[in-house]
């Protein structure tokens, strides 16, 4: 291309935190007086409005930014180059994408579960090897926080075995829980103490569980669902009728999930999602200079 291309990807199927971190790296390069455009696959069209969760998610995010989703990721990046005036690219779940150059990779990985099993697809959750971080030119280690020290410094000796790139550590940080309908936010805090009914589709139900059980909430019921679940409106009732039956006080999913579920919201069918942003907690000066050297060699 002919400006800057940073991909955000990750080893395995599920999430990591690429969407978080596609929204942190465009807010870094507008802080740098760029224009970014958001390059994706587009995989899934489940939010009722003909695009994939993430694309909707990003939209809510991002209202600004252009965004252009296309199974040719070549042409999405010049139509983005070409028509919406971009002078740099971020290519969303773009490691294994091999056929649009990039200048920088940023390769998550989530510390809880970093490689899948060890196995590669059908037998784990591995879309290539870990060896394959030799192509990394960063490593972001996400739920940094979910895991002991001990864990932690072991995944950065291996990491560091497998590759050169700098080592970034980030947490998915809770921002507030919205209340749906209506938006009404109140502080992630808000949930310390109170039976909770947690359901979610997502590819890591379990750091989601995690981050809601680290606010002191009291998880009386959990439903994971597929990633990229295709909700239904009855069985959104049946949902939130579980987690009353549970004794819930609030029902509360991730905010991937509702953007598939606020169209059915009434004032008798109520939930809420808890607002996150990726935070890096270590390294922040590691990945400002990858980005700069980036710009600055375009």
């Amino acid at each position: 291309m002919s400006v800057p291309v940073v991909s955000v990807g990750n080893l395995t199927v599920g999430g990591t935190g690429k969407t978080p971190m596609v929204r942190e790296l465009v807010r870094r390069l507008a802080a740098r007086e760029r224009r970014a455009a958001v390059v994706s696959r587009g995989y899934g069209a489940t939010t009722g409005r003909g695009e994939s969760d993430e694309g909707a998610l990003l939209a809510s995010w991002l209202p600004d930014v252009p965004r252009r989703a296309h199974p040719d990721r070549v042409r999405a990046a010049r139509e983005a180059v070409e028509k919406d005036g971009a002078d740099c690219l971020v290519l969303d779940d773009g490691f294994q994408h091999r056929r649009l150059s990039r200048d920088l990779d940023v390769v998550l990985v989530d510390a809880t579960e970093p490689f899948g099993h060890g196995r590669l697809l059908p037998g784990g959750l591995l879309r290539e090897p870990p060896s394959s971080l030799a192509r990394a030119g960063l490593v972001v280690l996400t739920r940094a926080d979910q895991v002991s020290a001990e864990t932690l410094a072991e995944l950065r000796r291996t990491v560091s075995r497998l590759s050169g790139a700098p080592v970034v550590e980030a947490v998915h940080r809770p921002v507030g829980v919205v209340e749906v309908p209506g938006g009404a936010v109140s502080p992630a805090g808000f949930l310390a103490g109170r039976a909770v009914h947690a359901f979610c589709g997502i590819g890591q139900p379990e750091g989601f569980r995690g981050t809601l059980e680290s606010l002191g909430a009291r998880v009386v019921r959990f439903d994971a669902l597929g990633d990229h679940h295709a909700y239904g409106e009855d069985e959104l009732d049946r949902l939130l009728s579980a987690g009353r039956e549970a004794g819930a006080a609030i029902s509360v999913t991730t905010e991937k999930d509702a953007v598939k579920l606020t169209r059915w919201a009434t004032s008798e069918r109520t939930f809420a999602y808890l607002s996150v942003e990726i935070a890096i907690v270590s390294g922040e000066a590691e990945l400002d200079l990858a980005l700069d050297r980036v710009l600055e060699g375009r």
